[in-house]
Protein backbone atom coordinates (compact mmCIF):
# COMPACT_ATOMS: atom_id res chain seq x y z
CA UNK A 1 0.00 0.00 0.00
CA UNK A 2 1.53 3.69 -0.96
CA UNK A 3 2.23 5.14 1.76
CA UNK A 4 1.21 9.01 1.66
CA UNK A 5 2.26 12.28 2.39
CA UNK A 6 1.29 14.93 4.51
CA UNK A 7 1.46 18.29 3.53
CA UNK A 8 3.60 18.73 6.27
CA UNK A 9 6.15 16.11 5.25
CA UNK A 10 6.04 17.84 1.71
CA UNK A 11 7.22 20.61 3.55
CA UNK A 12 10.36 18.55 5.31
CA UNK A 13 11.21 17.22 2.10
CA UNK A 14 10.85 20.70 0.14
CA UNK A 15 13.46 22.19 2.79
CA UNK A 16 15.62 19.28 2.49
CA UNK A 17 15.96 19.50 -0.95
CA UNK A 18 16.37 23.31 -1.19
CA UNK A 19 19.11 23.50 1.66
CA UNK A 20 20.93 21.04 -0.80
CA UNK A 21 20.58 23.37 -3.55
CA UNK A 22 21.47 26.25 -1.67
CA UNK A 23 24.61 24.25 -0.21
CA UNK A 24 25.80 23.37 -3.77
CA UNK A 25 25.30 27.18 -5.02
CA UNK A 26 27.53 28.37 -1.83
CA UNK A 27 30.36 25.82 -2.39
CA UNK A 28 30.97 27.00 -6.26
CA UNK A 29 29.88 30.86 -5.80
CA UNK A 30 26.79 30.42 -7.65
CA UNK A 31 23.97 33.05 -6.91
CA UNK A 32 20.71 33.00 -6.27
CA UNK A 33 17.19 34.26 -5.10
CA UNK A 34 14.31 32.83 -3.62
CA UNK A 35 11.02 33.56 -6.30
CA UNK A 36 7.41 34.08 -6.20
CA UNK A 37 5.48 32.11 -3.34
CA UNK A 38 8.57 31.26 -1.94
CA UNK A 39 9.69 34.51 -1.19
CA UNK A 40 6.64 35.60 -0.43
CA UNK A 41 6.50 32.64 2.53
CA UNK A 42 9.69 33.83 3.21
CA UNK A 43 8.45 37.62 4.00
CA UNK A 44 4.71 36.84 5.20
CA UNK A 45 5.54 33.42 7.26
CA UNK A 46 9.63 33.48 7.70
CA UNK A 47 9.02 29.90 5.21
CA UNK A 48 7.09 27.73 3.35
CA UNK A 49 3.65 29.31 2.98
CA UNK A 50 1.20 27.26 4.84
CA UNK A 51 -1.13 25.49 2.23
CA UNK A 52 1.88 25.52 -0.56
CA UNK A 53 3.56 22.15 -2.01
CA UNK A 54 6.52 23.62 -3.96
CA UNK A 55 9.89 25.67 -3.90
CA UNK A 56 10.88 28.16 -5.99
CA UNK A 57 14.39 29.65 -6.82
CA UNK A 58 15.81 31.36 -9.82
CA UNK A 59 19.78 31.42 -10.73
CA UNK A 60 21.29 34.31 -13.57
CA UNK A 61 21.21 33.14 -16.76
CA UNK A 62 25.63 33.55 -16.85
CA UNK A 63 25.32 30.69 -13.90
CA UNK A 64 22.87 28.49 -15.32
CA UNK A 65 24.49 26.15 -17.31
CA UNK A 66 27.60 25.59 -14.33
CA UNK A 67 24.60 24.98 -12.01
CA UNK A 68 23.17 22.29 -13.97
CA UNK A 69 27.03 20.68 -14.27
CA UNK A 70 27.70 20.80 -10.51
CA UNK A 71 24.25 19.12 -9.77
CA UNK A 72 25.06 16.49 -11.84
CA UNK A 73 28.26 15.86 -10.17
CA UNK A 74 27.51 17.06 -6.30
CA UNK A 75 23.71 15.91 -5.79
CA UNK A 76 23.59 12.70 -3.67
CA UNK A 77 20.63 10.59 -3.86
CA UNK A 78 17.43 10.72 -3.37
CA UNK A 79 17.67 13.76 -5.07
CA UNK A 80 18.44 13.86 -8.40
CA UNK A 81 18.20 16.45 -11.42
CA UNK A 82 14.85 16.99 -14.01
CA UNK A 83 15.55 18.72 -17.27
CA UNK A 84 14.91 18.50 -20.85
CA UNK A 85 18.16 17.04 -21.58
CA UNK A 86 17.64 13.98 -19.44
CA UNK A 87 13.79 13.04 -18.65
CA UNK A 88 12.47 12.03 -21.77
CA UNK A 89 8.52 13.39 -20.22
CA UNK A 90 9.43 16.67 -19.34
CA UNK A 91 9.44 19.59 -21.78
CA UNK A 92 9.93 22.29 -19.17
CA UNK A 93 12.77 25.39 -19.73
CA UNK A 94 14.06 25.00 -16.24
CA UNK A 95 14.94 22.31 -14.29
CA UNK A 96 13.89 20.69 -11.14
CA UNK A 97 15.18 18.77 -8.47
CA UNK A 98 13.21 15.84 -6.95
CA UNK A 99 12.98 13.85 -4.29
CA UNK A 100 13.48 10.49 -6.10
CA UNK A 101 11.42 8.23 -3.78
CA UNK A 102 8.49 10.07 -3.81
CA UNK A 103 5.72 10.49 -6.40
CA UNK A 104 3.54 13.77 -7.00
CA UNK A 105 0.16 13.95 -9.05
CA UNK A 106 -0.44 17.25 -10.25
CA UNK A 107 -3.58 19.30 -10.70
CA UNK A 108 -3.32 20.84 -14.03
CA UNK A 109 -0.83 18.89 -15.96
CA UNK A 110 -1.75 15.42 -17.51
CA UNK A 111 1.15 14.31 -19.12
CA UNK A 112 1.64 10.17 -18.13
CA UNK A 113 4.91 11.52 -15.97
CA UNK A 114 5.63 10.75 -12.92
CA UNK A 115 8.33 13.37 -10.80
CA UNK A 116 8.66 13.55 -7.08
CA UNK A 117 8.26 15.83 -4.89
CA UNK A 118 10.28 19.16 -6.18
CA UNK A 119 11.93 22.41 -6.51
CA UNK A 120 11.87 24.40 -9.60
CA UNK A 121 14.69 26.63 -10.42
CA UNK A 122 14.36 29.29 -13.15
CA UNK A 123 17.13 30.67 -15.18
CA UNK A 124 16.96 34.90 -15.22
CA UNK A 125 17.49 37.01 -17.91
CA UNK A 126 18.44 40.54 -18.13
CA UNK A 127 16.09 42.41 -20.38
CA UNK A 128 14.10 45.61 -21.38
CA UNK A 129 11.09 46.57 -19.01
CA UNK A 130 8.88 46.54 -22.47
CA UNK A 131 5.98 44.41 -22.36
CA UNK A 132 3.71 45.52 -25.21
CA UNK A 133 1.93 42.98 -27.66
CA UNK A 134 5.12 43.29 -30.12
CA UNK A 135 7.42 43.42 -28.01
CA UNK A 136 10.55 40.66 -27.38
CA UNK A 137 9.48 39.95 -23.72
CA UNK A 138 6.01 39.26 -24.92
CA UNK A 139 7.10 36.65 -27.66
CA UNK A 140 8.90 35.03 -25.35
CA UNK A 141 6.15 34.78 -22.69
CA UNK A 142 3.54 33.75 -25.41
CA UNK A 143 5.93 31.03 -26.97
CA UNK A 144 6.88 29.53 -23.90
CA UNK A 145 2.73 29.20 -23.27
CA UNK A 146 2.79 27.64 -26.74
CA UNK A 147 4.64 24.84 -25.75
CA UNK A 148 2.99 24.34 -22.64
CA UNK A 149 0.18 23.56 -24.43
CA UNK A 150 1.66 22.02 -27.21
CA UNK A 151 3.37 19.29 -25.19
CA UNK A 152 0.96 18.66 -21.89
CA UNK A 153 -2.53 17.35 -22.08
CA UNK A 154 -4.17 20.74 -19.86
CA UNK A 155 -6.67 19.39 -17.40
CA UNK A 156 -9.00 22.59 -17.47
CA UNK A 157 -11.89 23.83 -16.42
CA UNK A 158 -11.35 26.13 -19.86
CA UNK A 159 -13.15 24.26 -22.75
CA UNK A 160 -10.65 26.97 -25.27
CA UNK A 161 -7.77 25.75 -23.21
CA UNK A 162 -8.04 22.51 -23.75
CA UNK A 163 -8.90 23.15 -27.81
CA UNK A 164 -6.05 24.91 -28.26
CA UNK A 165 -4.37 22.26 -26.61
CA UNK A 166 -5.34 19.66 -28.62
CA UNK A 167 -5.15 21.66 -32.07
CA UNK A 168 -1.00 22.72 -31.45
CA UNK A 169 -0.68 18.58 -31.08
CA UNK A 170 -2.20 18.66 -34.77
CA UNK A 171 -0.21 21.63 -35.93
CA UNK A 172 3.41 21.07 -34.69
CA UNK A 173 3.59 17.40 -34.22
CA UNK A 174 7.17 17.97 -36.07
CA UNK A 175 8.99 20.39 -33.83
CA UNK A 176 11.24 18.65 -31.70
CA UNK A 177 10.66 19.45 -28.02
CA UNK A 178 13.91 21.75 -27.85
CA UNK A 179 13.17 23.95 -30.88
CA UNK A 180 11.30 26.61 -29.27
CA UNK A 181 13.43 26.51 -26.46
CA UNK A 182 16.72 26.77 -29.17
CA UNK A 183 14.84 29.65 -30.81
CA UNK A 184 13.90 31.61 -27.51
CA UNK A 185 17.51 30.96 -26.24
CA UNK A 186 19.99 31.26 -28.93
CA UNK A 187 17.94 33.95 -30.84
CA UNK A 188 15.53 36.14 -28.73
CA UNK A 189 17.18 36.72 -25.38
CA UNK A 190 18.23 40.01 -25.28
CA UNK A 191 20.96 39.60 -22.43
CA UNK A 192 20.84 43.69 -21.52
CA UNK A 193 18.77 45.93 -19.55
CA UNK A 194 18.29 47.13 -16.38
CA UNK A 195 15.37 44.32 -15.78
CA UNK A 196 15.49 40.93 -14.71
CA UNK A 197 13.12 38.21 -16.37
CA UNK A 198 11.45 34.98 -15.44
CA UNK A 199 10.53 34.19 -18.45
CA UNK A 200 9.30 30.30 -17.49
CA UNK A 201 7.39 31.68 -14.67
CA UNK A 202 3.72 31.20 -13.65
CA UNK A 203 3.12 34.70 -13.47
CA UNK A 204 4.27 35.56 -17.46
CA UNK A 205 5.04 39.08 -17.81
CA UNK A 206 4.51 40.45 -14.26
CA UNK A 207 8.09 38.21 -13.48
CA UNK A 208 10.08 40.77 -15.71
CA UNK A 209 10.97 43.64 -13.18
CA UNK A 210 13.65 46.14 -12.39
CA UNK A 211 16.94 44.23 -11.30
CA UNK A 212 17.27 46.72 -8.62
CA UNK A 213 14.37 45.07 -6.77
CA UNK A 214 16.82 41.58 -6.89
CA UNK A 215 19.94 43.67 -6.08
CA UNK A 216 22.31 41.42 -3.85
CA UNK A 217 21.17 38.06 -2.99
CA UNK A 218 20.25 38.88 0.95
CA UNK A 219 19.89 35.64 3.52
CA UNK A 220 16.55 35.17 5.37
CA UNK A 221 15.51 33.24 7.82
CA UNK A 222 13.34 30.60 6.57
CA UNK A 223 11.51 27.69 8.50
CA UNK A 224 14.80 27.02 10.90
CA UNK A 225 16.91 27.41 7.49
CA UNK A 226 18.53 30.39 5.50
CA UNK A 227 18.02 30.78 2.39
CA UNK A 228 19.04 33.54 -0.64
CA UNK A 229 16.58 36.06 -1.57
CA UNK A 230 16.02 39.56 -3.16
CA UNK A 231 17.59 42.64 -1.82
CA UNK A 232 14.43 44.57 -1.95
CA UNK A 233 11.53 42.24 -1.02
CA UNK A 234 8.62 45.10 -0.94
CA UNK A 235 9.26 46.30 -4.40
CA UNK A 236 9.53 42.90 -6.06
CA UNK A 237 6.32 41.04 -3.95
CA UNK A 238 4.22 44.15 -4.66
CA UNK A 239 5.13 43.92 -7.99
CA UNK A 240 4.10 40.19 -8.78
CA UNK A 241 0.92 40.41 -6.21
CA UNK A 242 0.06 44.03 -5.32
CA UNK A 243 -1.07 43.92 -1.58
CA UNK A 244 1.00 40.81 -0.60
CA UNK A 245 0.46 40.89 3.19
CA UNK A 246 -3.29 40.40 3.02
CA UNK A 247 -3.77 36.13 3.31
CA UNK A 248 -5.68 35.12 0.30
CA UNK A 249 -9.55 33.30 0.29
CA UNK A 250 -9.18 30.01 1.36
CA UNK A 251 -10.80 28.73 -2.89
CA UNK A 252 -8.14 30.81 -3.91
CA UNK A 253 -5.13 29.53 -2.28
CA UNK A 254 -3.52 27.47 -4.79
CA UNK A 255 -1.68 24.43 -4.94
CA UNK A 256 -0.42 22.62 -7.75
CA UNK A 257 -0.60 18.81 -6.23
CA UNK A 258 -3.84 16.60 -5.85
CA UNK A 259 -1.14 14.08 -3.51
CA UNK A 260 1.95 12.83 -2.97
CA UNK A 261 3.29 9.49 -1.51
CA UNK A 262 6.47 7.35 -1.01
CA UNK A 263 6.82 4.65 -3.49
Amino acid sequence: MRTEISIQECHRILLSIAESFHNICCTHNIPYYMLGGTQLGAVRHKGIIPWDDDMDFGVPREYYGQLKQVLTEDLKEPYTVISIDNTPGYYGGFIKIEDSRTVAEFTEQNDNSQYGINIDIFPLDKTNGRVGFFSRNNIICQLYKVENYRFYNIVSESRLKTLFSKTLKVLLPFLHKKSIYNFIERRLLPNEGDYMANYYGAWGLREIVKMSYFGEPMLYEFDGKKFYGVENPDKYLKSLYGDYMQLPPEDKRHIHMNKAYYK
